[in-house]
């Protein structure tokens, strides 16, 4: 008697090895979260590809770069597994305020640095960017309220949300955003001032480039 013929289906398995993966630890809960998540959506990134966190972190340079080192080491051992693929790209995305003038803020670095973690800080407060879209500014800013209250009179906004920024308005200005960026950066190499002495300063321009090579 002829035995009939049983179809076994191997499981699936994604190819992981081919994947491009990107990761964002961000300080804040809402405003960096906010805008990158739109970026991703405004350039049809695979939310696959990017991954942002911004509530588990903590609130200083410090605990951001720590919370990205585990989440590398988590992943490396998942990638041992074949559980996932490797993060290409790891970023760090901080304040540096006045009050981070202290350990936290050198320490963030040092560690990132010795760990191949990059960096994007903002000077006082990831709102400069913001406002690079609409001048150029060398204004030493106070605090993050004074740079928040300036970047509203500049974008005529009489109310700002951290989880409702005007990002039509934005991305439609972001070309100018990267030359001013870019501008400022140079300004201070001609000082030659230290990059943990400049203010006001950004270094976002340079992740929103990286997600920007993924548009579609």
């Amino acid at each position: 008697m002829r035995r009939a013929r049983v179809n076994i289906r191997r499981p699936f398995k994604r190819n992981l090895v081919d994947q491009n993966l990107i990761l964002i630890v961000c300080e804040g809960e809402k405003t960096e979260p906010y805008y990158f998540r739109s970026l991703v959506k405004h350039w049809r990134i695979r939310p696959a590809t990017v991954r942002i966190i911004g509530e588990e972190c903590g609130s200083s340079p410090i605990n951001v770069v720590d919370f990205a080192v585990e989440q590398k080491n988590g992943n490396l051992k998942k990638v041992k597994k074949g559980e996932s693929a490797k993060f290409d790209e790891i970023w760090c995305v901080f304040d540096h305020e006045g009050v981070y003038k202290h350990q936290s803020f050198d320490q963030a670095l040092d560690k990132a640095q010795s760990n191949d973690l990059k960096v994007a800080f903002s000077v006082p407060c990831f709102e400069f960017w913001y406002m690079l879209h609409y001048k150029y500014s060398t204004s030493k800013f106070e605090c993050a309220d004074s740079m928040i209250s300036a970047f509203k009179k500049e974008a005529g906004l009489k109310k700002y949300s951290k989880s409702g920024v005007p990002f039509d308005a934005l991305i439609d200005k972001l070309p100018f955003a990267f030359n001013n960026a870019t501008q400022l950066r140079q300004d201070y190499e001609n000082r030659s001032e230290g990059i943990k002495t400049r203010w006001p300063y950004t270094e976002v321009d340079l992740l929103v480039k990286v997600l920007k090579a993924y548009d579609k």
